[in-house]
């Protein structure tokens, strides 16, 4: 969507400027710039009213921001359209691939150690979030919160590919 764009563009910049006109944000660095227009009113999803809680918290770690970023750069190079974070065997493993259309093209990171056996996948516009270290905790219900310093993402999971056995 939208935001996943405009995120990406800010990245482009170490230390953007930005300048809010009507219609459009100009965002600017040195000699560069870019002109983004803003979605329509109606195409923005208001957050509810209540404050989200996870039903349980079964699986918790830390995903640092440069396994997220290698595996955002994974994905655009291997045209991965999913974002798997696994627990099987003792280990605890990020991966990106396509799981509708498996080929031997992926990338895996191990991040940690788990007692748990587990399958989440996510669609890549689920991840794109901004570039920082997240404590992430996950529910065996299928919902997910991605906690950093002042933001928090609640993201689901892709329940037809997704599964926790413990």
């Amino acid at each position: 969507g939208n935001l996943s764009k405009f995120l990406q563009i800010i990245s482009l910049f170490t230390e953007p400027d930005l300048d809010f006109q009507e219609n459009y944000v100009t965002i600017s660095s040195g000699k560069r710039r870019i002109n983004f227009v803003y979605s329509a009113p109606k195409t923005i999803l208001k957050p509810p009213a209540s404050k989200i809680i996870l039903p349980s918290k079964d699986i918790s770690f830390v995903l640092d921001s440069e396994v997220l970023s290698a595996s955002k750069k994974a994905m655009k190079i291997l045209g991965a359209k999913d974002f798997v974070v696994t627990g099987a065997e003792g280990k605890l493993v990020v991966s990106v691939m396509d799981i509708e259309n498996p080929t031997p093209d992926s990338f895996e990171c191990e991040i940690g150690d788990t007692e748990k056996n587990f399958k989440f996948v996510f669609r890549e516009d689920g991840v794109n979030l901004i570039q920082q270290t997240y404590d992430v905790t996950f529910s065996a219900e299928g919902i997910t919160s991605w906690k950093a310093d002042n933001i928090e993402y609640f993201v689901t999971v892709e329940e037809q590919h997704s599964h926790f056995d413990n």
